[in-house]
C-alpha cells in the first residue's frame, strides 16, 4: 500500500470513529446511552461505520476517482448524418453523431435487409467509419481498418513471427503447424484467376482449400444453397472447398480480389510448395481434426 493511500485510509477511519463517538456519547435524546440495546448498537456501529466509510471512499483512497473518458468528437458535429451504401442495390449503413454519456459519439444503423452479423458487412462498416472520421479530422475508432493500421499490424506480426529457417527446421522435425505456416510464407502467390486449376489444393492463409470451380454472380455451383445478389454481387467468383468446414464451397473470392491482394503482397491464394498428394493428406488431416472438434463441441 502506498503512503498516500495509507494516509487517506487512516483519515477515513479517524473520521468514521469520530462520527461514532459523537453519535453514541453526545447527549442525543433518541439514542439509548446505557441500555443493553444501546451497548449492542454501539458495538455494531463501531465496526460497521468504518467498513461503510472505507467502501464508499475506495476510489478516493486509490488516488481519486477514475478519469471519465471524454469524447473526441466536438459538439459542433452533433446532428451529423451520412448514409453509405454497402450492397449493390444501395442499401447500407447510416452514421450519425449523437449525444452520449461522455459527449458526442458516432452511432450507426443498418438498412433493412443488410445482414449486420455478416463479417464482411462488419468490416465494411468499420472501414467506412474510419474514412468518415479521417475526413472530419477525428480520432479513428478502429485503426486496424485503415491502410496505415493494417500496415502497422503486419509490421508487428512480421517482427514476432518465426523466420522461414525456423519454420523449415520445425517442419522437418514433423511439426505440422509449422509446415502449414511455411507453405503460407514460401508458396507462390496466385496473381491471376486463370492460374487456378480445378481439383488442385491451395493454401488460403487460414486453411487448405481444394479449388472446385467458378461461378458468375448470384449462383452457387454444386451446392444446395441458393444465394441472392446481396451475398454474391455480380462478377466472377472462385470457390474453394476448405478443410475446416463441413460444407462444400466454404470459401469464395472474386477474381479482382485475387489479383489486387496479390499486388498488395497479401495474397489470398498460394500454390502449395509440395506434391499434391502431400497437400491432399494435409487437407484430410485438417478436415478430420475439424470434424473431431465439431463432434466435441456438439456433445457439450
Amino acid at each position: 500500500m502506498s503512503v498516500g493511500k495509507a494516509a487517506r485510509s487512516l483519515l477515513v477511519l479517524v473520521g468514521a470513529w469520530a462520527a461514532w463517538a459523537l453519535l453514541f456519547f453526545a447527549p442525543i435524546p433518541f439514542m439509548p446511552e446505557t441500555s443493553g440495546w444501546g451497548v449492542i448498537s454501539a458495538l455494531i456501529a463501531f465496526f460497521a461505520l468504518p467498513a461503510i466509510a472505507l467502501k464508499q471512499t475506495a476510489a478516493w483512497r486509490e488516488g481519486g476517482p477514475p478519469q471519465t473518458p471524454s469524447s473526441g468528437v466536438p459538439s459542433r458535429l452533433l446532428g451529423f448524418s451520412r448514409h453509405v451504401p454497402l450492397l449493390s442495390d444501395g442499401r447500407g449503413v447510416t452514421y450519425r453523431i449523437t449525444k452520449g454519456p461522455h459527449g458526442p459519439r458516432f452511432t450507426w444503423s443498418f438498412d433493412a435487409g443488410v445482414n449486420a452479423d455478416d463479417l464482411s458487412i462488419t468490416i465494411l462498416a468499420k472501414e467506412n467509419l474510419a474514412r468518415i472520421e479521417a475526413e472530419l479530422g477525428l480520432p479513428i475508432s478502429f485503426p486496424h481498418t485503415t491502410p496505415e493500421g493494417r500496415a502497422e499490424a503486419k509490421r508487428r506480426s512480421d517482427a514476432t513471427r518465426p523466420s522461414v529457417e525456423q519454420l523449415e527446421e520445425a517442419a522437418a522435425g514433423g511439426d505440422q503447424r509449422a509446415r502449414f505456416q511455411l507453405w503460407g510464407r514460401v508458396g507462390t502467390p496466385i496473381t491471376d484467376e486463370s492460374q487456378l486449376k480445378v481439383g488442385t489444393y491451395y493454401h488460403l492463409g487460414f486453411d487448405i482449400g481444394r479449388y472446385i470451380g467458378s461461378f458468375e454472380g448470384c449462383k452457387w455451383l454444386g451446392t444446395e444453397f441458393e444465394n441472392d445478389e446481396d451475398d454474391n454481387p455480380p462478377g466472377i467468383w472462385h470457390e474453394f472447398e476448405v478443410a475446416e468446414s463441413t460444407m462444400k464451397g466454404g470459401a469464395r473470392y472474386q477474381a479482382d480480389e485475387i489479383a489486387s491482394r496479390a499486388a498488395e503482397e497479401d495474397p489470398l491464394v498460394r500454390v502449395i510448395p509440395a506434391p499434391q498428394d502431400v497437400a491432399e493428406r494435409a487437407y484430410q488431416d485438417r478436415h478430420a481434426a475439424h470434424l473431431a472438434w465439431e463432434a466435441r463441441r456438439r456433445s457439450r
